[in-house]
């Protein structure tokens, strides 16, 4: 009895110590103006992972998911995409010590939480790429412009464009998983990639995902999806 409790104490401190290694954070858009070179402006969407601790990463760069992201080592490898976060009355203080302009401020209802998945999620349809690229880092992924989800877990993804055969359209098969902010794709060439993955709210706000799960964020980039034929 006695080894026994004493095996489960130790469990339980490995658990405890285990979850005080796992940062807690979220996912947050922010809208910001862009300006075109004839004056006219446009709006970009950016996602961040924001932690407990106060850190801020610039997700919207380079697509990693959160769930892989070890803060320390990243803080090491790339401290331009960290800062820090201050939430107050008027907004959203972030601090970039990196960057040239080193503060900004985020003003209320131009950032706002998506939604993460959970691990029974499922797709269905075809979601189009609505603009930039799902990844800069891996060729695949580098022109992938369409996904089509399946219910069983089961995907098609079509790129084009791809090293000298540039134009030419191709279909790439494989699986998916959905874990919090985390999609996993399994091709069947052989190729496993993780990227950061969400579901946009029915509202700013909202806790409640868009209905039928239109717009969803994906790596650096966002996917929409098809109308019904």
């Amino acid at each position: 009895m006695k080894t026994f409790l004493l095996t489960l104490s130790s469990l339980l401190l490995f658990a405890v110590a285990s979850a005080q290694h796992r940062p807690a954070y979220r996912m947050m858009v922010y809208e910001s103006p862009g300006y075109r070179p004839d004056g006219q402006t446009f709006m970009t969407m950016n996602h961040y992972t924001l932690y407990q601790d106060g850190s801020i990463y610039k997700s919207y760069l380079t697509g990693r998911s959160p769930a892989g992201l070890v803060p320390a080592a990243s803080k090491r490898a790339e401290p331009g995409n960290w800062g820090s976060w201050d939430e107050q009355e008027n907004g959203m203080l972030i601090n970039w010590p990196e960057a040239t302009y080193k503060t900004e401020t985020w003003k209320r209802g131009k950032y706002y939480k998506v939604l993460p998945g959970s691990r029974n999620d499922r797709l269905t349809g075809k979601y189009v790429l609505l603009t930039g690229q799902l990844s800069k880092r891996h060729s695949i992924w580098q022109s992938v412009h369409l996904l089509e989800f399946n219910a069983n877990g089961s995907l098609l993804a079509e790129a084009g464009g791809i090293g000298a055969s540039k134009g030419k359209i191709q279909t790439f098969a494989g699986r998916y998983t959905i874990d919090g902010y985390s999609i996993t794709f399994r091709l069947t060439n052989n190729q496993t990639e993780t990227f950061s993955f969400y579901f946009m709210p029915a509202r700013r706000g909202s806790d409640a995902r868009e209905e039928n799960s239109t717009t969803i964020g994906i790596g650096q980039t966002y996917f929409i999806k098809k109308a019904d034929m």
